[in-house]
């Protein structure tokens, strides 16, 4: 679609004056989707540590991987139009949990009923798909939290969020290594 230049000056003097509104409430702001010398009129995307202990809210991505992202919105008012802007956290989103495969070990490949022992008595696997089973990992959420200097508040949203992936994989194994000691409770009293 062709712009007079008209246009064109007003949409970049919006995103010019959006850029530096955003820049004034978090100074150190990168700024994605656009490239050295154009502008991006629809949608950039603001990325900030700042964010990370002063977020307003967060939203959580979940598919074969959870994830949780953090953003702080600010209304832009631009105009006589109003603006809700999202500027996400550094990182922009965190892994909780995963969706992974792992290989079984020698114990659990003989105890499977595909594994057949031949007349010498030699151990004849299964296919080699077969030696893998799906199980969730989690991330070391924590120290990720300490490292990017996440609130403390967020901890708790999150356990709802792993509680709840848990529950809508359960046929699943976990891999509790990085899983958090209370989450580990209680899913020992379920």
């Amino acid at each position: 679609m062709k712009k007079s230049a008209q246009e064109l000056i007003k949409l970049a003097e919006r995103a010019i004056a959006k850029y530096k509104f955003v820049e004034k409430h978090f100074p150190n702001v990168i700024i994605r989707g656009h490239s050295d010398g154009f502008i991006n009129y629809k949608n950039p995307e603001f990325v900030s540590s700042s964010v990370n202990k002063n977020y307003t809210h967060l939203e959580f991505e979940s598919s074969y991987n959870l994830y949780v992202l953090p953003y702080h919105e600010l209304e832009f008012d631009y105009n006589d139009k109003t603006e809700i802007i999202k500027v996400h956290s550094m990182p922009k989103r965190n892994v909780l949990a995963r969706l992974t495969y792992r290989k079984l070990n020698i114990i659990d490949i003989m105890n499977q009923p595909s594994t057949q022992i031949s007349t010498n008595g030699l151990v004849i696997p299964p296919p080699a798909y077969k030696n893998l089973e799906r199980v969730i990992t989690f991330s070391r959420f924590k120290m990720n939290m300490k490292s990017h200097n996440f609130n403390e508040k967020m901890l708790k949203e999150c356990q709802i969020e792993i509680t709840k992936f848990i529950q809508k994989n359960a046929d699943l194994k976990l891999d509790t290594k990085h899983l958090d000691p209370r989450l580990k409770k209680m899913l020992a009293f379920n």
